[in-house]
């Protein structure tokens, strides 16, 4: 059982990554940019309302398009930092899960759960969801291209989709092996919150004809994730528990 608790240990240090990993963010933030520039569009419309005529080229001119600027500037540096932020989330809890159920796999095997082959069989699908990440540099990219945003919002959900889908297949077996051998274990593979897989189309049809539910589909990019990535720590820290109880017995 020696191997068994290098395992425990080195799955511990896993579950707690998760604190800088599965960063949750606040669901407001990704609203910033739009109100940044929607204060540029109002200064320049505002300025141009009240001031007086001048010369294109006069102080006050130049001013008023210095704050547009700025606004402007400030508002895509805050849009690339949030795509930036859900970019790489999704891709830190992907590679660190991975690593987490392969070692709960491993421990399942050590401590000889009746269905260990069936776990590691559930690994497998779970490894091939986890290894399509995102590319951040081509995700910041794709912000300056006419409608690339599309492609990005459909990155985000469809990435963390597929492994939220393969990983209930993994915990469901993992969990059922768990509960036969420890009774007060009681969690259900939905205690990890699945992430929708949202239509894309859809989505980007109802942004193009109404402009508004864009806000919607935004909202979306950053609750689905915080709400999974908070339900798996408490659950992961359960199975860690029960792992630990179970290799103390064996």
């Amino acid at each position: 059982m020696a191997i068994a608790h290098v395992y425990i240990h080195r799955l511990e240090e896993v579950v707690e990554q998760a604190g800088r990993t599965d960063r949750e963010v606040n669901v407001l933030l990704p609203f910033v940019p739009m109100l940044v520039f929607l204060s540029g569009i109002a200064a320049l419309f505002a300025g141009a309302a009240l001031m007086p005529p001048v010369p294109a080229g006069g102080p006050q001119a130049l001013g008023l398009a210095m704050v547009v600027l700025g606004l402007l500037i400030i508002g895509a540096a805050v849009m690339l930092y949030v795509t930036y932020l859900w970019i790489t989330r999704v891709n830190m809890h992907l590679e660190r899960t991975a690593e987490g159920y392969d070692l709960m796999a491993r421990i399942a095997e050590e401590v000889g759960l009746h269905n260990a082959p069936l776990i590691r069989s559930r690994l497998h699908e779970v490894k091939m969801a986890n290894e399509k990440r995102i590319s951040v540099p081509l995700g910041l990219a794709l912000l300056f291209v006419p409608l690339g945003y599309i492609y990005v919002f459909h990155l985000l959900n469809k990435r963390l989709a597929a492994h939220s889908s393969a990983e209930r297949l993994f915990l469901a077996e993992l969990m059922e092996g768990i509960r036969r051998r420890d009774p007060s274990f009681s969690r259900l593979p939905d205690d990890v919150r699945p992430v929708p897989d949202r239509s894309t189309f859809l989505y980007a049809l109802l942004t193009v004809l109404t402009g508004i539910f864009m806000l919607y589909w935004v909202y979306t990019l950053t609750k689905d994730p915080n709400e999974h990535f908070a339900s798996h720590r408490r659950v992961e820290r359960e199975i860690l528990d029960s792992l630990k109880r179970l290799a103390r017995g064996a």
